[in-house]
């Protein structure tokens, strides 16, 4: 017995070596100085870009228009004038098999959004990788144009 408590210090150097380890392979994967092992799936790369060079985020108003965002290049439009909350924004990188995060916001600081529901989907036509559309309602369900922020994870 006394025999196996000698390597028990061993054992527990071991484990925390390797859990440091990984925590370091993991802050480098984070800050993309180590091989980012799937996490792009070869979506978000444009000939001679591994990564997108921006932060995929924005912030559209009622109307569709731009009104803040991380990346140059970015376009947002309003898809129709009747009211239907339905938006496109346009990346200038693959967005198609990255994660969306949407939510109701007002785009000017100090005011409050009127309630709403949001959805986010890539784009359904193939040939438009860029591309995410946004549908906004009320809180009866009905389609409404509201106010929204826009991230994009890849």
């Amino acid at each position: 017995m006394s025999g196996i408590r000698r390597f028990i210090p061993i054992a527990l150097a071991i484990v925390a070596a390797v859990a440091i380890a990984l925590a370091g392979a993991g802050i480098a994967v984070a800050r993309g100085s180590g091989p980012a092992t799937g996490s792009l799936s070869g979506s978000a790369k444009t000939p001679g870009l591994a990564r997108p060079a921006c932060h995929l985020w924005v912030v559209v108003n009622t109307i569709g228009r731009l009104v803040r965002t991380g990346c140059p290049g970015t376009t947002t439009k309003l898809l129709s004038s009747t009211g239907n909350g339905l938006y496109q924004v346009v990346f200038p990188v693959r967005v198609r098999h990255c994660a969306y995060l949407a939510t109701i916001g007002e785009s000017r600081s100090g005011f409050v959004a009127a309630p709403g529901f949001i959805v986010v989907e890539p784009n359904p036509r193939p040939h438009h990788p860029r591309t995410v559309i946004v549908e906004t309602w009320d809180t009866s369900v009905v389609p409404a144009d509201r106010p929204f922020h826009l991230a994009v994870i890849c």
